[in-house]
């Protein structure tokens, strides 16, 4: 966003009503008054996503696009941005072609790599790849499709199946200047314990019970903190009240939104940041 308004774009953003009326958005508002949000009217956009259930997450992501249809049938000149490459690819298909041949589309989530995977999950991947190239034949104009993952890009030029849409997807990967926030390094704790941080959406499919039950049932010789730091959801809500800090395993909580300032701090000040699946790693991370 900061790249396309310093480029001098007009930035709108259509959210569910949920998201609008959230603390981040808020928050984000007040710091860029100059982008238009408006709500998406259909209650599709309403509906969270589930995290397991895969037919129903495909279900409600081609609905979902069917409903961003009806909004770019009557505008052109727009780039439509996709937080995850699963978000792009489920229903996306299904994307009518844009009379204007104008509408470009990005996902920014580099987690294609797994399609390099093979086993248990070669079907699932074989199946993101013809999904995402059934995506790609809705678009019709040359760069179309943007990404920013260089092995994703490296593995279209040697893919026989996505290589013949090579003009319409093109690489970037410079967004431009951004400000960062500088911290010094353990600003949280001055103390020795090793610090591990779980950080953003906290559900159970990223482990935090397995994480929880290995370090409270273990014995170690030193002192360990855990820093909680997003949004969690009913179920991390209540493993959380199961668990007290003890004089070797302290837990802090910053349960909720998360400034720019404060994530600054909790990335320098951890010594690991978190990353387990407590199932098969398929869904994309933001972390």
């Amino acid at each position: 966003l900061k790249a396309a308004l310093k480029a001098g774009f007009e930035v709108e953003i259509l959210t569910s009503n949920k998201a609008i009326k959230s603390k981040e958005f808020k928050v984000f508002k007040e710091n860029h008054p100059q982008i238009s949000i408006s709500s998406l009217k259909s209650s599709w956009f309403n509906i969270p996503l589930p995290s397991e259930n895969q037919i129903k997450l495909i279900f409600l992501q081609v609905m979902r696009v069917l409903k961003i249809n009806e909004v770019l049938e009557k505008e052109k000149n727009k780039t439509i941005i996709f937080n995850t490459f699963d978000d792009f690819i489920y229903g996306f298909f299904l994307f009518k072609k844009n009379q204007f041949l104008t509408t470009k589309a990005i996902y920014v989530s580099p987690k294609i790599k797994r399609i390099k995977t093979f086993g248990l999950n070669k079907l699932k991947n074989l199946f993101m790849v013809f999904l995402f190239n059934f995506a790609v034949k809705k678009f019709n104009s040359s760069k179309s499709i943007l990404i920013i993952d260089e092995f994703f890009d490296s593995y279209i030029d040697n893919s026989k199946i996505l290589n013949k849409s090579r003009e319409k997807i093109l690489l970037i990967n410079d967004v431009g200047e951004v400000n960062v926030v500088k911290s010094n390094k353990n600003t949280l704790s001055k103390s020795n314990s090793l610090k591990i941080l779980v950080y953003g959406s906290l559900s159970l499919k990223k482990g935090i019970e397995q994480l929880l039950k290995s370090v409270f049932e273990q014995e170690f010789n030193f002192n360990i903190e855990i820093i909680f730091a997003g949004i969690p959801d009913d179920k991390v809500n209540e493993l959380l009240k199961k668990f007290n800090s003890t004089k070797k395993v302290n837990l802090i909580k910053h349960l909720g939104y998360v400034t720019q300032k404060l994530e600054t701090e909790l990335f320098c000040s951890c010594n690991i940041v978190w990353m387990g699946y407590s199932k098969t790693f398929f869904q994309s991370s933001g972390v």
